[in-house]
């Protein structure tokens, strides 16, 4: 039904230079190519290879609890030099 050519391909992607530039095709092929590994991967279930490696990395490191978050966030920040330094001469001067 559609007969494909090389010559109609080369059409095609001349267009998409002209329109997108060259330093946006390769992107957008890095983009589509992602798309669709995500579309396979969600559609037969089974995980992309590449990002697996990224999430056991990820779980790797041990979650902290909610005490250890709770300690953290209740620990005022240290003052800093500068303002250390402001303070102190605009108690000297008074």
């Amino acid at each position: 039904m559609f007969d494909i050519s090389p010559v109609q391909i080369m059409i095609v992607l001349a267009i998409a230079l002209l329109i997108f530039g060259p330093k946006r095709l390769p992107e957008l092929g890095r983009n589509l190519g992602s798309g669709i590994r995500d579309f396979k991967s969600g559609i037969t279930g089974e995980p992309d290879p590449a990002t697996t490696s990224v999430t056991h990395a990820v779980a790797a490191e041990p979650m902290p609890t909610a005490e250890e978050l709770i300690k953290d966030a209740a620990q005022p920040a240290p003052v800093g030099a500068d303002e250390a330094a402001a303070d102190h001469r605009a108690t000297a001067s008074v």
